[in-house]
């Protein structure tokens, strides 16, 4: 049976120096469209995009703000949500340079989910993923994944005999996932999707990217059959490594708009029409957590820390619900 640490990054000898070129590549990419969209002036103001609670009513995240972007935490339904948002032309617009431009974002993506060391665990963590679905899906059904990007994860459902399809807005990682997957379409959930209904649908580090987060988790309830799982992946806004580093997090970016924790993941997905069938998270982050300062984590932690640092395991993480990522299975009712 697979385990979370199967494919915990923090536990491979090596990956991190091997990564770094990748990282830093699509780190100064993002760096530089963020900057050329601040001087174009395409950010609009919100308030909360689950509940409509005016933004003036919510406590902003000082640790996490800055001078041009502000993260809110609702009174109401306590989602965390940035105060700005793109507007959505320029959203759009977003996905749509080409891969092979050497100074775009899916280019940089393209590098860095296509090097080795990240497809390995990549793949490891699909292969958990599927293991989770197993005992609701004795035989294999039909499923849509929502930002597929180049396939992977249609792949590993294919070739165990699943009825696949697809939708992805950047155009170049659409039309190589559909060269091998025919039910893969380019644009955006829902409105560019297949219609379905699905037996499962998977949404990886897609809903946080959502502008209306709860009106776009009922749209796909209405594309699942009665009794059909949704399977969704986010950053978890809980995580140690989110929390220690702040504002500085890779996690708190223009381009996310909601932060999730386990308590207000579990409350949208109900307000959206969902039971929760799991939760839980992984991805450690360990070895970066552990190379802040000891005071800092310590603070982070709280009064579980253990004496020794040192002595922190992934799973310490992962049972609180403190991995770097959330993964929740969703069923629609019957």
């Amino acid at each position: 049976m697979l385990q979370p640490e199967n494919f915990d990054a923090a536990l491979v000898p090596g990956f991190r120096a091997a990564m770094r070129d990748h990282y830093r590549a699509l780190t100064a990419v993002e760096q530089a469209s963020l900057a050329t969209l601040r001087a174009a002036d395409v950010f609009q103001p919100r308030d909360c995009p689950v509940c409509d609670q005016p933004a003036g009513t919510a406590q902003r995240l000082e640790r996490f703000s800055r001078p041009d972007f502000s993260l809110l935490r609702c009174p109401g339904c306590r989602l965390v949500y940035s105060r700005e948002v793109f507007c959505s032309v320029t959203e759009r617009q977003r996905y749509a340079r080409a891969e092979a431009d050497p100074d775009s974002i899916p280019q940089a993506f393209a590098a860095l989910k296509g090097s080795a060391p990240y497809a390995r665990l990549e793949q490891g963590k699909i292969d958990y993923v599927i293991q989770q679905l197993a005992p609701f899906f004795p035989q294999p059904a039909d499923m849509l994944d929502i930002g597929c990007a180049q396939g992977a994860v249609l792949d590993a459902f294919a070739v165990r005999g699943w009825h696949v399809a697809g939708v992805e807005p950047a155009p170049d990682f659409a039309a190589r996932a559909r060269t091998r997957h025919p039910g893969v379409r380019c644009g955006f959930f829902p409105g560019d999707a297949p219609e379905g209904p699905f037996a499962l649908v998977t949404l990886f580090d897609v809903l946080e990217h959502i502008e209306r987060p709860l009106a776009f988790l009922a749209a796909i309830r209405d594309r699942l059959r009665p009794g059909g799982i949704l399977a969704l992946q986010v950053p978890n806004f809980d995580s140690p490594l989110v929390q220690v580093e702040g504002a500085a997090s890779t996690v708190v970016t223009p381009g996310h708009w909601s932060y999730f924790d386990p308590a207000s993941l579990v409350a949208l997905t109900a307000r959206a029409g969902f039971q929760t069938v799991t939760l839980q998270s992984y991805i450690s982050e360990l070895d970066r957590l552990l190379a802040h300062p000891p005071e800092a984590v310590r603070a982070t932690l709280g009064p579980w820390a253990p004496e020794d640092l040192a002595t922190l395991r992934p799973a310490d993480l992962f049972w609180r619900q403190l991995g770097f990522k959330l993964f929740g299975l969703f069923r629609r009712p019957e």
